[in-house]
């Protein structure tokens, strides 16, 4: 039982960061000349450098949490290249070895799940296969998220506070009321593709405008659920490059990627050497 309820309390809430992140850095809403949405997209960011006189690469993959079945298959594709892939996930170690959703579908909130449905998505954690033989565990146990916590004097209860203020905050304003009145009235109507892909493009909009809601995640001092997750990951990635891996990718929420390239850049000798664009959200409406 507690093993359950910690599980649910942790998801409901690594759920958010990773949709909080700035659209400007690993996230982007795409639109064509005339200013219609195209796309919602997040970034694949490649360093190069050298460790140990060796060339390295290391791919920071920005995921999203719910997205289209082709975007988590293309990952799926793509990881397969890499010699380690260093993933996400706050879990008990015997949890590591089983799917981790299919153990348990009440991992998976309703509310998460309703997401799904309404924008005619799949969820990342149904959709990638983190049984893979170079996936590696780069993140927390919930003990352990909990002690790192409680060294920074956080709580969830604290952080879920802070959260709803800021939500609360930026939904005052009228740009914002204005916007929820549409998400309202777009609920109202009967399901069509078209009313999906005004639901999807609200929730894009919603995504990037959302930087004062990371700040307020993250505190004045960093928080455990991003900083010090990114230093565990750290800590991974120092031991399979001592290992002799050499191509690695790090498969995080895109609400981490900011912080965790400057920790790449100020403990390795590595810079970066290219980026890719990767649809994760398509946002054209369907032609009559």
């Amino acid at each position: 039982m507690y093993r359950r309820i910690f599980t649910l309390t942790l998801v409901g809430l690594l759920f958010i960061a990773p949709l909080v992140a700035s659209a400007s850095d690993y996230i982007r809403v795409v639109k064509d000349k005339a200013g219609d949405f195209e796309a919602l997209k997040t970034l694949v960011q490649r360093f190069s450098g050298q460790y140990r006189q060796k060339t390295i690469q290391i791919d920071l993959i920005a995921a999203i949490h719910v997205a289209e079945e082709d975007y988590y298959a293309d990952l799926n594709n793509r990881f397969r290249s890499y010699d380690a892939v260093l993933y996400e996930l706050v879990a008990f170690p015997d949890q590591l070895s089983k799917h981790p959703v299919a153990e348990d579908k009440s991992m998976i909130s309703s509310m998460q799940l309703s997401i799904v449905d309404l924008l005619g998505f799949k969820f990342q954690l149904e959709s990638v296969n983190y049984h893979a033989s170079n996936f590696v565990h780069a993140d927390y146990s919930p003990t352990e998220l909990v002690t790192a916590m409680r060294t920074r004097n956080e709580s969830f209860t604290q952080i879920m506070l802070r959260l709803i203020g800021a939500s609360m905050e930026e939904g005052n304003s009228p740009p914002q009321q204005q916007q929820n009145w549409r998400m309202l009235m777009e609920l109202m109507r009967a399901p069509s593709p078209a009313r999906t892909i005004r639901l999807r493009r609200m929730f894009a909009d919603q995504l990037a405008g959302s930087d004062k809601i990371l700040e307020t995640l993250n505190g004045n001092q960093g928080s455990a659920l991003i900083h010090g997750r990114n230093e565990r990951v750290m800590q991974v990635l120092e031991k399979e490059l001592k290992r002799g891996r050499r191509r690695i990718a790090i498969f995080y929420g895109a609400g981490h990627m900011t912080d965790m390239e400057e920790a790449l850049m100020r403990k390795l000798d590595v810079r970066p050497a290219g980026e890719e664009w990767l649809r994760a959200w398509n946002l054209r409406m369907p032609q009559p």
